[in-house]
Parts: structure tokens; C-alpha cells; sequence
């Protein structure tokens, strides 16, 4: 029992070196915490060694951890063997400030990885027959927070099963909310992007966005290298829903709230899968931003276009569990 408590990192049962299909960067683009530079300077200092699984008995040399080592020093994150907190949020400011989708993530993730590091005794232990000048604490820290990161930075959730129950009404029986895009525009988008042959399962999560709505947003220069322009949005929907007496005076607001929501949030920016080899992925973020607006105005609909009921105040408790607007508006699979 005491071995198991006070132990080492253990050896790889799991098979984790035996290789992959698909490497972390192409499933999601989390940041590079550690500067270039120091990256550069480390890499020929402490080459990283061929892992081996030739020791029976458990432990092998901690590969990797003195490259880890070398980087956590130079970025002032590691001082007497031991992880300094500040110094490596000192150092990756850069980054978190380049970075705004994943500011809050990186931050709950370094303080949660900090705080376990120290409490787990097998990350302040090298392996026995090891190089002692590189422990394993600074390899485990940084394992850690991108481990978090990509665990965390997944795709938008399924929406939960209850969301596909049929309503007595649909959104737009409630509150009629203009379309935000040109018809023009959706009929040339959905013309170019048939929906697929098989949609998710309730309760599935969609592995890509809407391509009819990102295709939409890209024709008005809304969606441009993966990031939302509310400048252009806001020009593209002046003609629109800008142009309804009841809903103009809200939508730059809700515009530029949904915009600030949707990029911040890591899992709309994940890299996408497409559903078709012929193709690439369609991104998450025009579908959520197209989302939340109508969730916002919808919520905050006007009394003069709104229909006052028990069924109406319904749909909004759905929208504020979670539901996605798109699934109240009548075209799911409802009775």
C-alpha cells in the first residue's frame, strides 16, 4: 500500500507511447504556453529521449522531464525543484492576453494544477536509477495544464435530450423575430450546403458547426479567419433585423454581447470534423453566435410582438437551461 501512496509516476500500462491516428494540435489548438526562444534554447540542451517499456518492474528513465525542466527554469516557473506559481503566470501573460478565448481556462487550470502538483507526493520523487539532476515535477505540471486544456476545450455539449420534446408552441408563435440573414444569401447557402444525410442523435454531440449559417456569414464578411466582425455583422443586419422599429435599438448591443460570449468560449473555437470526405469542418462559432442572438432578443422580446402565455414563458425556461433556439423554432422532430 505504501508503494502505491508514495510512488513514483508510473510506468506506461496504458500503451500512451504506442502512437496515435491523430496528434493533439490537429484536434485542438491550444496555445503554446513557453516561448518560442526558450523552446528553441532548451531542445538541443536536454534532447528528448526514445521512451523504452523494458523495465518489468515499473520504473523507467522519466523521459522528457529534462526538457520540461530546462523550460520551466528559463520561464521562471521553477526554483528549487519546485513549481513557482507566479513566475509562470508571469511568464505566459503574453499569451493569455493573445489568447482571450482561453484566459479564464488557463488560469482555473494552473491554479487547479498548481494546488494538485504539490499535494501528490509521486511528482516530487525521481525515479530510482534515474538522472537526478531532472526530477519529474516540472514534466508533470506542464503535462497537467495541457492535459486540462484539452480535456476542458471541447466541443460545444449536445443539447440534452429534453430539448427535442415537442411544444405546444414554436418560437416564432411567441415572438416574431426578423430573419437576421438575407433570404438571398440562405437560399445561395443552402443551395451550396445540403444538410447532411444523417443529423446527430439527441443527446449527440455534433462533431462541426451549421455550414448553411457559417456559409451565410462568410458571404457578408461577418466570419473571416475563423473570428467573428461585428463591424460587418452589424452592416450585413442593418437591412434586416436593424431595420424592424422593435428590435433595432437592441441588436448592435445583442450583437456585440453574442460576438464577446461566443469567442471566449474555447469550445466553439475547437477544430472541427466534418461529416462528409469531401469537405472540411464547418467551425461552431457562427452557429453559436446566430444562436445567441436569437436567444438574446427572443428573451428581451419587445411587448408589442410578443404573445403572452404559459407555453411562451415555457419556451423561454427551455432557453435558459440550455436548449438552443434552432430547436424550439419548429423544425426539429415535433409532433
Amino acid at each position: 500500500m505504501l508503494g502505491t501512496v508514495a510512488a513514483h509516476p508510473g510506468r506506461d500500462v496504458l500503451g500512451c507511447h504506442n502512437g496515435t491516428t491523430a496528434t493533439v494540435d490537429e484536434c485542438c489548438a491550444i496555445p503554446m504556453l513557453a516561448n518560442k526562444s526558450i523552446i528553441g534554447k532548451c531542445k538541443p540542451e536536454k534532447p528528448f529521449k526514445k521512451p523504452s517499456n523494458k523495465d518489468e518492474k515499473g520504473q523507467r528513465a522519466n523521459h522528457g522531464a529534462c526538457i520540461a525542466e530546462c523550460i520551466m527554469k528559463n520561464m521562471g516557473a521553477l526554483k528549487n525543484d519546485e513549481i513557482n506559481e507566479a513566475g509562470f503566470r508571469k511568464a505566459i501573460e503574453p499569451v493569455v492576453k493573445a489568447n482571450p478565448a482561453f484566459a479564464k481556462l488557463i488560469d482555473e487550470t494552473v491554479k487547479k494544477c498548481y494546488e494538485g502538483i504539490n499535494f501528490d507526493a509521486a511528482f516530487t520523487r525521481s525515479p530510482p536509477g534515474t538522472e537526478q539532476s531532472c526530477k519529474p515535477v516540472a514534466k508533470g505540471f506542464i503535462n497537467c495544464v495541457y492535459g486540462n486544456l484539452f480535456e476542458v476545450t471541447s466541443q460545444p455539449p449536445a443539447p440534452d435530450v429534453s430539448c427535442f420534446q415537442p411544444t405546444a408552441v414554436t418560437a416564432e408563435d411567441c415572438c416574431n423575430i426578423p430573419k437576421p440573414i438575407d433570404s438571398a444569401v440562405m437560399d445561395k447557402c443552402k443551395a451550396e450546403n445540403p444538410r447532411p444525410a444523417q443529423m446527430p442523435a439527441p443527446g449527440v454531440p455534433r462533431t462541426e458547426g451549421c455550414c448553411i449559417v457559417q456559409c451565410a456569414m462568410m458571404e457578408s464578411g461577418g466570419f473571416v479567419n475563423n473570428a467573428l466582425n461585428t463591424d460587418a455583422i452589424k452592416r450585413s443586419m442593418a437591412s434586416t433585423l436593424g431595420a424592424d422599429p422593435n428590435f433595432g435599438s437592441m441588436l448592435n448591443g445583442a450583437i456585440d454581447s453574442c460576438a464577446r460570449q461566443i469567442q471566449n468560449d474555447p469550445a466553439y473555437s475547437v477544430a472541427p470534423i466534418s461529416s462528409s470526405p469531401d469537405r472540411a469542418g464547418c467551425s461552431f462559432i457562427p452557429q453559436g453566435f446566430i444562436n445567441c442572438l436569437y436567444t438574446t432578443l427572443f428573451k428581451s422580446c419587445p411587448a408589442a410582438v410578443w404573445t403572452e402565455s404559459s407555453d411562451c414563458q415555457a419556451l423561454k425556461t427551455k432557453l435558459d437551461t440550455g436548449c438552443p433556439f434552432f430547436l424550439l423554432m419548429g423544425r426539429g422532430p415535433r409532433n
